[in-house]
């Protein structure tokens, strides 16, 4: 719901829509619903979106009762906090719906939270903290925000997220999460790989006409490696 759903301004009203169809599937299952899955296929979408929506007033106020508000996309304060038992299922369907981990062709592995609301994420930076995995600051990302969790906290993070037997998961990102798992020991091995960066001046040229993501796959270099050097000469972006 942080992720791909909402709720309504009438009291009962619940959506979730999203590109994954195992999403919706999983989530009417789920709840047993009998309501119809709706999908869009608008020309100007790379692929087809899936909707559920129903009205239920006990779900509804249990999820107010969490934190959820209406027009959440538009909320930059809200927060969801799910009891504690829930916490990593929580993160789990975060991560399926509005998150993303990689290990990339320098071996570097990086697990990236996405949200509208800076609270939320930072309501998950303290917990995951909590929970043994260090994560970065809260940091703007576009429209949204977002917290990233290094090579060692991923491992960690992962692991906890899809290992074993969860009950609900997006079949394509456990897969991907259990083929890096079964690289651990070779990817724990890896040494950090030292980038060799332009001048400032010309970096900073580069930034004028691109993003750093942008600017990032025409060096060849990581995007979260070129965003730390960044970060740390902010004179390049003045």
């Amino acid at each position: 719901m942080v992720g791909d759903g909402s709720i309504s301004t009438s009291g009962s009203g619940v959506s979730v829509c999203s590109a994954d169809l195992q999403i919706i599937e999983m989530l009417k299952s789920a709840i047993g619903s009998g309501h119809k899955i709706g999908v869009d296929n608008r020309s100007h979408r790379k692929k087809p979106s899936y909707t559920l929506n129903f009205k239920n007033k006990r779900v509804y106020k249990r999820l107010v009762h969490l934190g959820l508000v209406p027009r959440k996309s538009w909320n930059k304060t809200f927060c969801v906090r799910p009891p504690k038992r829930y916490l990593w299922s929580f993160l789990r369907g975060l991560l399926d719906s509005d998150g993303t981990f990689a290990l990339d062709r320098n071996n570097s592995l990086h697990t990236t939270f996405l949200c509208s609301s800076h609270v939320q994420l930072e309501w998950i930076r303290l917990q995951l903290w909590s929970g043994g995995v260090r994560a970065s600051r809260v940091h703007p990302a576009g429209k949204q925000y977002r917290v990233t969790v290094s090579k060692q906290g991923s491992l960690v993070l992962l692991s906890r997220l899809y290992s074993g037997n969860p009950s609900l998961y997006l079949d394509r990102k456990r897969s991907k999460a259990l083929k890096i798992l079964e690289q651990k020991d070779d990817i724990t091995k890896r040494r950090h790989v030292r980038h060799s960066y332009p001048s400032d001046g010309s970096l900073k040229d580069l930034l004028k006409r691109g993003s750093i993501k942008s600017v990032a796959n025409r060096l060849g270099i990581p995007y979260t490696s070129l965003y730390d050097h960044v970060r740390r000469r902010p004179h390049l972006r003045s």
